[in-house]
């Protein structure tokens, strides 16, 4: 795609765990194992799984707050991942991240104008377009210059993520990660929040990676859906063409599980074994065959590739990759 803003390239991160007497004995634990995707210009990327899946991990190696085990991240054409000092200070700017918890995200000690500051004072804003920026930055989350002397604690959860938004806002960035944004929030401010994004987008033509466990919020604010599974990127497409007309066995689970609207229309939920513990491999072949209902022989010896099935519709599935 030509207006790619950002893409991965067989992106991984693997972890070493010590066990036994000593600690001498490592496992790997592949959190995030060879993701290949790209999002374009203005556009909203969710991504969605279970949790341990490798979403949170994905979202940080994408702004380098994670070092990738190998692999590349490309920003606007430049590999984020070859970039150090003040090279990659500088692409910052453009790259910001909202966080799943407000309460921990934000320093307790500082008010809020000390908050919004902080990333223009590092990147050598000058104090009176400190000032201006700021008074910009409320006016985006409806908060008033009167609360500038306030710290965290005198804030609501809705007013803290709003805050938060609003920090990540400072540098007029292109690309933001927003991490779980609406999950430790009461269900009545989500779509305050919801739309406070979508309506920033619109207005300063952002593009997120949306990440959630949550089907029904992503549904909600994504153009384009991606499935992870053990690390895995097992099903990409459009939101309406996943939602409408999933592929993968796993991407069955998760939407059956979600709650319907409407009382007289019944879901069948797919019932699954329970997954198993730190990504462990009991086959060579695709990670979910251990659950799936649908598996044939070949799923336990060989790794299905991710490719397209239809156009814009990928997938990492036997049942539609047969040779």
């Amino acid at each position: 795609m030509n207006n790619e803003l950002v893409k991965v390239e067989f992106l991984k991160k693997h972890f070493s765990l010590k066990s036994g007497l000593f600690n001498k004995d490592k496992s790997i634990v592949k959190a995030v194992d060879d993701l290949n995707f790209s999002i374009v210009k203005g556009e909203t990327l969710g991504l969605v799984g279970e949790s341990g899946c490798g979403k949170s991990t994905t979202g940080k190696m994408l702004l380098r707050l994670l070092e990738p085990t190998s692999g590349k991240v490309y920003f606007k054409g430049e590999d984020l991942t070859a970039k150090s000092g003040k090279e990659l200070l500088d692409m910052r700017r453009n790259l910001q991240m909202i966080f799943q918890n407000p309460y921990g995200s934000l320093n307790p000690k500082m008010t809020l104008k000390r908050i919004l500051e902080e990333p223009l004072k590092i990147h050598g804003i000058n104090s009176n377009k400190r000032e201006k920026r700021i008074k910009g930055l409320l006016n985006y989350i409806g908060l008033s210059a009167s609360c500038l002397s306030r710290y965290p604690r005198e804030f609501s959860g809705g007013q803290l993520q709003r805050i938060a938004i609003a920090r990540s806002l400072a540098l007029n960035p292109e690309f933001i990660v927003a991490d779980e944004p609406v999950s430790a929030l009461d269900v009545s401010i989500q779509a305050q929040i919801l739309n406070l994004l979508i309506d920033l987008q619109k207005e300063l033509n952002l593009t997120y990676l949306f990440i959630s466990h949550d089907l029904s919020v992503v549904q909600y604010i994504s153009d384009r859906v991606g499935v992870m599974y053990l690390g895995k990127m097992v099903e990409l497409s459009d939101c309406e063409s996943v939602y409408s007309n999933p592929l993968h066995p796993y991407t069955k689970v998760l939407l059956s599980a979600v709650p319907g609207i409407d009382p007289e229309k019944k879901t069948q939920k797919i019932n699954i074994k329970v997954g198993n513990e730190n990504h462990k491999r009991t086959n060579n072949g695709c990670r979910f065959s251990d659950r799936c209902n649908q598996k044939l022989a070949i799923c336990t010896e060989e790794e299905p590739i991710f490719k397209e099935y239809t156009k814009g519709h990928f997938v990492a599935c036997h049942l539609y990759n047969k040779k």
